[in-house]
This record gives C-alpha cells, sequence and structure tokens, in this order.
C-alpha cells in the first residue's frame, strides 16, 4: 500500500527486519482487521473487492513472516517479492496514472476543484493538505462525488509522518 510502503521501507533500510514485520502485521495484516475499522463494510461491498481486501491482508501477514525470517537468514530477495505482492493489492482502489478506479486517481488531484458529498448534499472543494488528511482519518465526511463510500479509515494507522509523506506524495503526481 502506497500510504504505508515509506515506514515499511524505512525500517528495511535500516535492516531492521522485525520492525518492518510489525508494521505491515499491525498495520495491514490479518491482526490488523479490527483496529482498521473496514470489516463492518464488507457486507456491502461486491465480492470482488472484498475478495482484493482479504488477499492484501493476508499478503501483509505473509510478508510479516518472510521479513522476521530475513532477520534470522539475512536474505532480502524474498522481502521484497512479499513487499511487493502487499502493494498490488492496494492499487485495485487508486492509481496514479489519471485512471479513475473504485476510488479517485491521484494523479492531479491537489489543487483540483471536486464536487463531494457531505451529508448527503452536493458541494465542491478543492483538494489540499486539510482535505487529503480529513479523508485518510474520515473518509465518511467527505466522499469524492461518483464513487462509492468504501475508502476505510486510516485513523490510528498513520503516524502524522506518514500522512504528511502521503500528501507531499499526491502533490507531486502532476
Amino acid at each position: 500500500m502506497e500510504f504505508i510502503r515509506p515506514s515499511i521501507q524505512a525500517a528495511l533500510a535500516k535492516k531492521d527486519f522485525d520492525q518492518a514485520a510489525d508494521i505491515a502485521e499491525q498495520r495491514l495484516g490479518l491482526s490488523s482487521l479490527e483496529a482498521h475499522g473496514a470489516a463492518h463494510m464488507a457486507p456491502y461491498m461486491p465480492k470482488p473487492m472484498q475478495d482484493i481486501g482479504t488477499d492484501m491482508h493476508r499478503a501483509a501477514s505473509r510478508f510479516a513472516r518472510t521479513a522476521q525470517e530475513a532477520a534470522v537468514k539475512g536474505d532480502m530477495s524474498p522481502v521484497f517479492a512479499g513487499l511487493a505482492g502487499v502493494l498490488r493489492q492496494c492499487v485495485a482502489c487508486h492509481t496514479t496514472d489519471g485512471t479513475p478506479k473504485i476510488g479517485p486517481t491521484f494523479k492531479g488531484v491537489f489543487g483540483k476543484k471536486e464536487t463531494v458529498i457531505h451529508e448527503g448534499k452536493e458541494r465542491e472543494i478543492t483538494v489540499d493538505e486539510a482535505f487529503i488528511k480529513q479523508t485518510l482519518l474520515h473518509p465518511e465526511i467527505d466522499r469524492v462525488k461518483g464513487f462509492p463510500p468504501l475508502m476505510p479509515s486510516q485513523q490510528g494507522q498513520l503516524t502524522d509522518a506518514e500522512i504528511h509523506e502521503i500528501i507531499e506524495y499526491i502533490k507531486s503526481l502532476k
């Protein structure tokens, strides 16, 4: 998941495989389901989307085990292959190339005017730092028109530094 990758990669760069494993499992793995807050939405999601989410959580848990094994064996190849498996699941909803999917694309969105649904009514906003942070932490407040209300809250999953990294990343996608 692009939102989580910087912290996992930072831990891997320091060769702190146990920290990378903990980040993956606690924030994305099967043990994160309750904290993630999205489980209650699963019955309302199309079956293929449920499968994508389940596969991502399983991939994160597999990655966590692989990272822990790397701490013992010192072999990085399986770690990077496992991380790729986690990230592959997340791009099912968002893109960086301008193509909308289940969720809006990130390309060119910063500074753009968007129509959102707020308490059942349409209103226009400008995508800025505050909007992105709000969407990450409280996606139910303003939903971009034309997309289903399926974005899970990242509250408790991301640090302020990670949110800042995400915002800077989205800003860079012109």
